[in-house]
């Protein structure tokens, strides 16, 4: 018979993957831009990390992008990160 705790362990997982990789990136930007910045504030789909913000603390991300991308394909990180938008 089918366990649906064993299933659920599946979503488990990647639920945490995912807090994982927003603390990675949130941690990233911390120490690339100097700016704090929230998990509902961007999207990571495809390796494209996207940023829902304004556009003078966007402006402030796209001046330092290659210092971010850097530190976030330099370490142990779950997903590679193409580009910024």
């Amino acid at each position: 018979m089918f366990n649906i705790s064993s299933f659920f362990q599946k979503f488990a997982k990647i639920q945490k993957e995912s807090l994982e990789s927003k603390k990675v990136v949130i941690k990233a930007v911390k120490d690339a831009c100097g700016l704090n910045i929230e998990g509902k504030n961007f999207t990571l789909d495809k390796g494209i990390l996207r940023f829902n913000l304004s556009p003078i603390l966007k402006n402030e991300i796209f001046m330092h992008k290659s210092k971010l991308l850097s530190k976030l394909n330099s370490g142990n990180f779950l997903v590679l990160v193409k580009d910024v938008r």
